[in-house]
């Protein structure tokens, strides 16, 4: 299970966007994916009184946080937090990556 703090997700985001924008990617539809977890992820911690988070309890929680959404758009968010995932697995190698169903 990997924990993470709010701000260490803030500032792997904002260094996820970089590396994906000096690349010559616009990224903006992964960009709002982003934020969206980010901001997700802010409230639950405050709710819970909690600085760190489960980022898979997290993730499954902010994925289903609408329901009836299409599969094709959870599709599309799950893939831009993957690639966020994989980025940060270069710093942390026990790093968790979602897998796609």
């Amino acid at each position: 299970m990997t924990v993470i703090s709010v701000i260490g997700l803030s500032r792997d985001i904002e260094d996820f966007l970089k590396f994906k924008r000096a690349l010559g990617h616009p990224y903006g539809r992964g960009e709002f994916a982003l934020r969206s977890f980010e901001r997700y992820a802010r409230q639950q911690a405050t709710l819970e009184q909690r600085r760190s988070i489960q980022f898979e309890s997290i993730l499954k929680a902010w994925l289903s946080r609408i329901p009836d959404r299409k599969p094709v758009t959870i599709a599309n968010d799950l893939g831009a937090v993957r690639q966020l995932c994989l980025f940060r697995r270069r710093r942390d190698p026990s790093g968790f990556v979602p897998e796609y169903a």
